[in-house]
């Protein structure tokens, strides 16, 4: 079968950043008097930024505005983050690009984070940046990668989506699209759903 497009999530699947946004969620999470644990954070990535604010609350039985948390989180981030690609990555867009293959973003990542963290050379790469920001209804939600495809005017049959969340997995199965899960920050277990799975 011969693939038209492929869409990639961007923290942890394109660039190393997990490890500093949690520790942003977490320095956040502190002003409330909450303690996240890696295990409380990671199965989450992924998801609408504004749904992990909402769980943290909850699970910690905290009356919380949701909005709140998630710009100290965002500025946190912002203040530390650094923006290391995986190796291989920009040789991967190369190659993809040179074979005319269209390639995009997918993230949940708000617009105005990923515009001013991530160096504009990069993102020039890409046919489509759809932000988490951009969509009403995010991952796990098929919506995202949707909207996607939409933009290139292809369909799910003609997409690659690549992943590194069960979240992430979850949307673009949910979308009608082969999936990739990346394990760079949680284990093969966690992606059965994906149609193959890759530790790097």
């Amino acid at each position: 079968m011969k693939y038209k497009a492929v869409l990639f999530d961007f923290d942890g699947t394109l660039a190393d950043t997990m490890r500093d946004h949690f520790g942003a969620w977490g320095k956040a999470s502190l002003d409330y008097g909450i303690k996240l644990n890696p295990e409380d954070y990671y199965p989450l990535e992924g998801t609408n930024i504004i749904e992990i604010a909402k769980r943290i609350f909850k699970v910690n039985q905290i009356n919380g505005d949701e909005k709140e948390l998630v710009q100290k989180k965002e500025k946190y981030y912002l203040d530390k983050n650094t923006i290391n690609i995986y190796p291989g990555v920009e040789y991967l867009i190369n190659k993809l690009r040179s074979y005319k293959i269209k390639i995009g973003i997918v993230t949940t990542g708000l617009r105005g984070r990923i515009y001013s963290s991530v160096p504009k050379q990069f993102l020039d790469m890409f046919d489509v940046i759809i932000c988490g920001d951009d969509i009403a209804k995010g991952k796990p939600f098929p919506d995202p990668y949707l909207e996607g495809m939409k933009k290139l005017n292809l369909e799910p049959k003609d997409c690659i989506i690549v992943e590194n969340s069960p979240i992430g997995v979850e949307s673009a199965k949910a979308a009608g699209a082969y999936c990739f899960a990346i394990c760079s920050t949680l284990g093969d277990e966690y992606f059965t759903n994906a149609d193959a799975i890759f530790n790097t």
